[in-house]
């Protein structure tokens, strides 16, 4: 009688063993089906920052190329605007000797009667250069 309690235990433990044993590698497909699907989710999310990182590069890049480009532009301006500030001084001072000249008689030529803007004429004269 004993041994026929020990067998029913014996075979209450094992079926008890064969209870968590199923439960335990219920828990440990889940635990795969799981990571399976992290890491299916970590691969996609490494692929969207590295398309994002590419767009990000390729921006910089775009921006550089632009701040380069403004540069470039910016020292052309100041190249003109140097440039423009000599003409106007070589303008001033052949204005100055002409002006000397006619009011010397300048080779008998008279003085004109009607004064001519200088600037109007050095406007027109670099609008048609352009």
């Amino acid at each position: 009688r004993a041994s026929e309690e020990m067998k029913l235990q014996l075979e209450s433990a094992l079926a008890a063993m064969e209870e968590m044993q199923s439960q335990w590698d219920g828990a440990v497909d889940s635990n795969a089906v799981e990571v399976r699907r992290l890491k299916a989710a970590a691969s996609q999310a490494a692929e969207v920052r590295g398309e994002a990182t590419a767009a990000l590069d390729r921006k910089r890049t775009a921006i550089e190329s632009e701040a380069q480009a403004l540069s470039s532009l910016s020292a052309t301006r100041r190249g003109l605007a140097e440039e423009e500030a000599a003409l106007r001084k070589r303008y001033v001072a052949l204005r100055q000797r002409r002006l000397a000249k006619l009011k010397q008689g300048g080779a008998g030529r008279p003085f004109p009667a009607a004064p001519v803007d200088l600037e109007e004429v050095a406007e027109v004269a670099g609008a048609n250069a352009e």
